[in-house]
């Protein structure tokens, strides 16, 4: 896989001439000035997203149990370590969906509550709300300069936008260069790789799709 370094100014200004900038692109807050924050509030142009997060107390304990595990791992043949894997993974994805659910079901109380913030023993949630602004909006209020200087192309959307003819995807090498080729290796249940590949075949119809359509 590649990891690219984006020159997102000379990208963006690419993208705005072809007229297609505002409508594949998001606003990263941190690249607005508190004014042009304050205006777009002034006219409601802002969207809320609330999203709760855990910090989790540190246990000396945990570092005992995960090295433990790893000498016992060692000892294992492939058959056997491939068997506990699936044991685990099963009983972590139980887990990470009951934690998800409770996650969802505290974001109301905590919105509720005077404090957004609930701490244990075992660690604090916290409520963090960030504003989600619309491209078109802040190019309609501040102009072509801070649209390009404050967003950042959903690259999905972009190639969406190539199938469609709008730009070719090898011209986006001019405005990145490569600066790590990493491996990655994924061990899945036979059937979850078959949803994999269902989705990337859905994908790539989608995207033949919008090409044809432009013949």
């Amino acid at each position: 896989m590649n990891r690219y370094d984006y020159n997102y100014t000379a990208l963006n200004e690419y993208l705005f001439n072809l007229g297609i900038l505002p409508v594949l692109s998001t606003v990263k807050e941190a690249c607005l000035t508190e004014q042009e924050k304050q205006t777009l509030l002034k006219v409601n142009k802002v969207d809320r997203e609330d999203t709760v997060y855990f910090f989790p107390t540190k246990f000396n304990l945990g570092l005992k149990v995960a090295r433990d595990f790893v000498l016992r791992i060692n000892q294992l043949s492939t058959v056997e370590k491939v068997i506990l894997w699936k044991e685990k993974m099963g009983f972590k994805e139980k887990l990470e969906k009951e934690w998800k659910a409770l996650r969802n079901s505290l974001n109301g109380l905590l919105k509720q509550g005077e404090n957004s913030k609930l701490e244990s023993v075992f660690g604090t949630l916290i409520l963090k709300s960030k504003n989600v602004y619309n491209p078109v909006d802040v190019f309609e209020l501040f102009g072509a300069d801070v649209l390009i200087q404050s967003t950042r192309a959903r690259l999905e959307v972009l190639e969406e936008y190539a199938a469609k003819g709008f730009l070719n995807m090898s011209e986006i090498n001019n405005y990145r260069r490569v600066v790590n080729v990493e491996q990655q290796f994924v061990l899945m249940e036979l059937d979850k790789e078959e949803r994999c590949k269902d989705w990337f075949s859905k994908r790539l119809n989608k995207l033949s799709e919008l090409s044809r359509r432009r013949d």
